[in-house]
């Protein structure tokens, strides 16, 4: 009489298990709901989103960033055109009149601005038609850089933070600051990249 061999597979109800678990697995994350019955996303979802957001954002500010090195998303022009109306576009040209950047007779709805573009008034029309001519978008990304022009550049813009200082309000300097006058960090870190901000912090680190 022949004997049976014993089974090589697990049992079928073991392998209904297995499977179940590798296909639960490869789900999206189960809401979490919370004591009072409602259900919110799960923790990894929200981190994933908050990552996308994050890349966008950077994304936004490095491309705002004008020829000169000023940056669009904090220039108080450009957030009054966005955000605001008739009256922030008054209140931006009182503060260009202060700085001895408009006259007091200028109209405020002149002072609407979409951001650096070809087609806009530039105050360094020299340096715009530089970068034009080199088909680039600002001077970081230029193998001079930096130059003769853009050193002229940041000395205008020191001399304007040093009467801005004088005349403006804390809350006001913090936003020309991020504005206008912090060029030459924007276009550095568009010329150097993050090894050079890296680089910065090791010698901070080596006390150099």
């Amino acid at each position: 009489m022949r004997r049976s061999r014993p089974a090589l597979c697990a049992p079928s109800g073991r392998a209904r298990n297995s499977n179940s678990e590798t296909a639960h697995s490869t789900e999206s994350p189960t809401p979490v709901e919370t004591p009072s019955g409602h259900t919110r996303p799960h923790p990894a979802d929200t981190r994933f989103a908050r990552a996308i957001e994050a890349g966008r954002r950077q994304k936004e500010r490095e491309t705002m960033i004008g020829i000169c090195g000023d940056h669009c998303l904090y220039c108080p022009r450009y957030v009054a055109t966005q955000n605001g109306g008739a009256k922030a576009l008054e209140e931006v040209k009182e503060l260009w009149v202060r700085l001895g950047l408009r006259d007091p007779a200028f109209p405020p709805p002149d002072m609407v601005c979409l951001g650096c573009r070809p087609e806009n008034k530039c105050a360094y029309s020299d340096i715009r038609a530089c970068v034009q001519r080199k088909r680039i978008e600002n001077c970081g990304l230029c193998r001079a850089y930096p130059c003769g022009l853009l050193n002229a550049v940041f000395e205008k813009s020191e001399k304007l933070r040093s009467h801005a200082a004088r005349v403006c309000t804390p809350e006001e300097m913090d936003a020309l600051r991020k504005a206008f006058f912090s060029k030459r960090q924007n276009l550095d870190r568009m010329r150097f990249g993050k090894n050079e901000d890296q680089g910065k912090q090791k010698n901070c680190r080596q006390g150099g």
